[in-house]
């Protein structure tokens, strides 16, 4: 069941007010892979492509991204930002600040996960995966792929996640009724559109610690898991990379460029 009329019109509303083109597929491999494709052929600023399902959804480290049909979100926004590519790490933390936005809009509270995860009730509900495209040392555009488990049963969730079920969850779960994908889904391009406004605007160090904020983790102690070795500090600060930069017990600041918070 792909996305219905009216959800796509909704959809193509909010895009064309910011500037770009909706696109719809039933399926595809990956959003990402083929919004980035478009952007070499010279698809305009807001450019959106959005999925019923992904037969290659990835996230970070190339992880598979679980795509069932008919009930969640898997989309792609293409941003021609003016940034250098030392700063395009902080399109994550625009996108984050997005999607916890437009959580907090339907009533669902949220939390930022370093480095690109949103969780909900301890539950991973939402990830990011930020693709940049590169011209010299300035960033030509940048892909921010997308996905939400919106409407999925605890029972598909347990079927389809298996050994992670226990760790994600969705907003139909949480709010205990179906959310309407196209409300959700404009909601939240609008939201990356003002996002991606004040990053350029105001500055990737505004928007760096404005996600640091929202995380609240800075002088906390925090443990980092990077494909099992573990190491354990106070978070100090994340800069303008994404990266992390911890304290350990010996007084010394490791940064951390990759790993799964705890």
């Amino acid at each position: 069941m792909g996305f219905s009329e009216s959800e796509k019109l909704k959809i193509t509303s909010a895009v064309t007010s910011c500037g770009g083109e909706a696109h719809f597929f039933d399926r595809t491999v990956s959003t990402n892979s083929v919004l980035r494709e478009m952007g070499r052929n010279g698809v305009r600023d807001g450019t959106t492509v959005i999925a019923d399902t992904q037969t290659g959804g990835r996230g970070r480290k190339e992880r598979r991204w679980v795509s069932p049909t008919g009930g969640n979100l898997f989309m792609s926004m293409l941003f021609r930002p003016d940034l250098s590519l030392a700063v395009c790490p902080a399109t994550t933390f625009m996108a984050s600040l997005a999607l916890s936005d437009t959580f907090d809009g339907f009533g669902m509270k949220s939390e930022i996960k370093w480095p690109n995860d949103i969780l909900a009730d301890g539950g991973k509900i939402a990830g990011v995966l930020s693709e940049v495209e590169p011209a010299g040392d300035l960033c030509d555009f940048i892909v921010i792929g997308i996905g939400v488990n919106i409407n999925l049963s605890r029972e598909n969730i347990d079927n389809l996640m298996k050994d992670f079920s226990d760790r994600a969850t969705s907003m139909s779960e949480i709010l205990g009724h179906d959310v309407d994908r196209g409300e959700f889904t404009s909601a939240l391009i609008k939201n990356l559109f003002v996002q991606n406004t004040d990053l350029v605007s105001k500055g990737h160090n505004w928007t760096v610690a404005r996600w640091a904020a929202r995380w609240g983790k800075l002088n906390e102690t925090v443990k980092i898991n990077d494909d099992g070795t573990e190491i354990e500090g106070v978070a100090r600060k994340v800069d303008a990379h994404g990266f992390l930069h911890l304290e350990t017990q010996d007084g010394n600041l490791v940064k951390i460029v990759s790993g799964d918070a705890e």
